[in-house]
């Protein structure tokens, strides 16, 4: 959560950390809170969303607000400011904050539904979701609870997220059926899901003209305007299923597998795959370009660099498991591998040891942050 002062807050079962612009301190440890569920800035105050509590944190001064002795055990999944009020859903609980009190809608109006999702709307509407329902508080404090699942749906589409866009459209994302936009009066539904040769997308990518690319088990979809249609179709066996995809300056297709790269070029019926004359019978985990028509590809088995259609093994890294890479602004190339931060610059690799995370933990994404710093994720020491 982000305050008025534009410092974030940070929930990690560490306890509560706070994000200024130059570093991250811890504030609270995990004994003050127990398990942390939610976050929200709201009325210069940070309320933070524990089992069977909302906590207030003021400045150094903490104070509990019980939810209902029936939800003592119960997580507060997430708080949403909503007409002047902080609310929270904890599951089979829907309740707002009335100054040091936490005041629960009567669960007979909500159906016995299960709730971990919140989203107030432009329109003043308080939506709330489920694995299995949709529904909303109208201004006028009536709730409406529209059938989820139809034709499209098929069955209980497990709604994890809910977004309103620049528009005021309403999207919901589903782990099972990928993204929905949400049209009002009444309720309708248009999956951008629909049209991909499957709902198990692996890899995304986008074209120059910003067609959105989505591998799945069965080939490569394409998404754009509205539609969707399949540009390579396949059925892929394990050793083939695409782990990252990329599009280079010159409109190529390169497929990054389980077993090796596989490279197209665009028809006009869709994308032909070229016999590139290599074989790597590696992971393929992450394509990047470099300078010219440079490409740099980082495998389980080390740096390759792809240039006029030749793959060249880096001498060096074949003990790398590399995870993900990043070619900077300065023409630095940075390596996310299993053992921490590595950099490769005019043919010389170099350990990069921030500290005990970077230097030693799995880095699984690199990203580049408009201030010239470097983020890493890593599968372990967060970011």
């Amino acid at each position: 959560a982000e305050d008025s002062a534009g410092v974030v807050w940070i929930a990690a079962e560490e306890g509560l950390w706070q994000l200024d612009e130059k570093s991250l301190t811890i504030k609270r440890n995990p004994a003050d809170f127990g398990s942390i569920r939610s976050l929200l800035w709201h009325g210069n105050r940070l309320h933070v969303g524990g089992q069977g509590r909302v906590f207030v944190l003021q400045g150094e001064f903490l104070a509990t607000i019980e939810l209902p002795q029936a939800y003592q055990q119960a997580l507060v999944y997430d708080l949403e400011s909503h007409m002047g009020q902080v609310w929270g859903a904890s599951g089979e609980s829907l309740f707002y904050l009335n100054e040091a009190t936490a005041v629960e809608v009567e669960r007979d109006a909500l159906n016995g539904v299960y709730i971990d999702v919140l989203l107030s709307d432009r329109d003043q509407n308080l939506w709330f979701a489920s694995r299995e329902t949709l529904g909303r508080f109208l201004p006028d404090g009536s709730i409406e609870i529209p059938r989820i699942d139809d034709d499209v749906l098929g069955f209980s589409p497990e709604i994890t997220e809910l977004f309103e866009d620049s528009l005021g459209q309403h999207w919901h994302a589903s782990s099972f059926f990928g993204l929905f936009l949400v049209r009002d009066t009444p309720i309708q539904r248009t999956s951008y899901t629909e049209g991909l040769l499957s709902t198990n997308v692996t890899a995304v990518a986008s074209t120059p003209d910003k067609v959105i690319l989505a591998a799945t088990d069965l080939g490569v979809s394409a998404v754009s305007g509205g539609s969707t249609w399949a540009v390579i179709e396949q059925e892929l066996s394990h050793r083939e299923l695409i782990r990252s995809m990329h599009v280079d300056r010159f409109g190529q297709l390169l497929l990054g597998t389980e077993s090796g790269l596989r490279l197209f070029s665009q028809v006009e019926d869709g994308w032909s795959e070229i016999d590139s004359g290599f074989q790597v019978e590696v992971k393929v985990n992450a394509i990047v370009d470099g300078v010219d028509d440079e490409i740099w590809v980082g495998t389980n088995a080390g740096l390759y660099r792809f240039s006029d259609r030749n793959l060249v093994h880096i001498a060096g890294t074949s003990n790398l498991l590399i995870e993900s890479l990043l070619y900077d602004s300065s023409g630095k190339l940075w390596l996310g591998t299993h053992r921490g931060i590595v950099t490769y610059v005019d043919g010389t690799l170099e350990q990069q040891g921030f500290d005990s995370y970077a230097a030693g933990g799995t880095v699984v994404s690199l990203v580049e942050l408009p201030t010239g710093a470097l983020a890493a994720a890593t599968a372990d020491h967060g970011i």
